[in-house]
């Protein structure tokens, strides 16, 4: 028998021990899966928005105060509604990184 063939073998049934375990790590992936297809949902959504927002011309100004969105802001995350302050009122801390200031109206 070819060395091939043992490892074809090898990969064609889990370790044992492993097998009784399946069902759990099918569960958690498909729990990663849905999670990941929410945020990424989410997020296309923030971004049509933004696009709606400069259609509409209110792009770049934060939807609570009217404050214009710094543009180092809207570098990071192009799609942000709100300014730092206004996002610490609506969301009680202050983000920082790509998701600062997203939220849904």
């Amino acid at each position: 028998m070819a060395s091939t063939d043992l490892d074809q073998r090898s990969f064609a049934r889990p370790p044992p021990g492993l097998a009784d375990d399946l069902p759990r790590w099918r569960d958690r992936l498909e729990r990663q899966w849905r999670l990941q297809v929410e945020v990424a949902h989410q997020l296309l959504a923030e971004i049509e928005a933004a696009l709606g927002r400069i259609d509409a011309a209110s792009y770049g100004i934060c939807e609570q105060c009217g404050l214009r969105l710094k543009a180092d802001w809207l570098e990071a995350s192009p799609q942000i509604r709100y300014c730092p302050e206004c996002c610490v009122r609506r969301c009680g801390r202050r983000e920082s990184g790509p998701a600062a200031g997203l939220g849904t109206s």
